[in-house]
């Protein structure tokens, strides 16, 4: 019994151990502190967006969009994913004013968010949050949008690792048995 138990002991520090790496967070500056990681894409002529400290979530920036054209300005980043992996991906958005603002948000492509006009309530933060799965080992997280007359921010870029259910049930397992072992000492 005791074997087991230590067998079971080192295979859920195991799976813990791989559960936090593979957990960490993956976007590189999501709180847009500094203008490391992001590649910038204007959407046309007289393109007007940039990181701003006018508006933050947490820290002291954000990103905003205000393209007056009404086209959309890019924010983007290539994400060191797994491919088959589940990832949450998750981000806050600020809206100072109704207007003709759009926001769109893609992984890999896909739109994950698209709003045109933006229906988030307004002088507040909002946050969303979607489960994507990764295609291919390194994934394109794009975060494009405009607003006319005002500017509209996002804020807490993140992309984290599901754990995956079974090293959840390993660990959960592991607790059982150890648990059966601590009353079967007591008898």
């Amino acid at each position: 019994m005791h074997k087991l138990f230590a067998a079971s002991v080192a295979v859920a520090l195991g799976v813990l151990a791989c559960s936090s790496r593979v957990r960490g967070e993956l976007v590189i500056n999501g709180g847009f502190e500094t203008n490391a990681a992001w590649v910038q894409t204007p959407g046309g002529i007289f393109p007007n967006y940039g990181y701003s400290l006018a508006q933050a979530h947490t820290g002291l920036r954000s990103i905003f969009f205000a393209n007056a054209l009404a086209r959309d300005d890019m924010f983007s980043q290539t994400l060191a994913t797994t491919s088959g992996t589940s990832y949450t991906l998750s981000f806050w958005v600020f809206n100072p004013s109704s207007g003709s603002d759009h926001l769109r948000v893609t992984w890999e492509g896909v739109q994950v968010f698209d709003q045109l006009p933006l229906t988030v309530p307004l002088n507040q933060w909002v946050q969303f949050s979607y489960n994507v799965t990764a295609t291919m080992n390194g994934s394109s997280l794009r975060i494009m949008g405009y607003d006319v007359p005002d500017r509209l921010y996002v804020d807490d870029v993140s992309v984290v690792a599901v754990p995956a259910p079974g090293s959840l049930a390993l660990l959960g397992l592991s607790g059982v048995l150890a648990t059966r072992r601590r009353r079967v000492a007591r008898r």
